[in-house]
């Protein structure tokens, strides 16, 4: 058998909605205690951030074409997303290219919306996924 390499990492985020889920508070409590509690494999703390969307995923998408002002839910996001991505579908591919040229509408759209809401409120629209692409966008560099 072959020797199993070390994976050292800095970071792991937890993606998920606020839908109706009842335990999405517990979740973001949880995700909290567990930033700077996990260790890599080099043994160095690793920060663990969530990354929500209220009411669901599908609010990054449309904040690519505009921004949503006052309480949205999951039904109410998804038909207006549909207005501009008629064939969207959950768990589709291809949905970043066909977004990838409104990316920085959507990235300024969704600070917007984090200096308007609270995450921890979980009824206005929020999300913070553009913070996770604009990391991901700098590594990748």
């Amino acid at each position: 058998m072959g020797s199993r390499k070390k994976r050292a990492f800095e970071r792991v985020y937890a993606l998920f909605d606020r839908d109706n889920h009842a335990s999405y508070h517990q979740a973001l409590e949880l995700a909290k205690k567990l930033n700077k509690t996990l260790i890599n494999d080099e043994g160095e703390k690793v920060q663990f951030r969530s990354i929500v969307s209220i009411p669901s995923f599908e609010l990054w998408f449309l904040l690519h074409f505009k921004l949503v002002h006052g309480s949205l839910s999951h039904k109410d996001a998804l038909r207006q997303l549909k207005e501009h991505m008629p064939n969207y579908e959950k768990g589709n591919r291809g949905c970043f290219e066909q977004t990838r040229s409104h990316l920085s509408i959507a990235l300024a759209n969704s600070k917007k919306l984090i200096e308007s809401a609270d995450p921890y409120d979980g009824n206005m629209p929020y999300t913070d996924i553009g913070s996770l692409v604009e990391y991901l966008s700098k590594i990748k560099d």
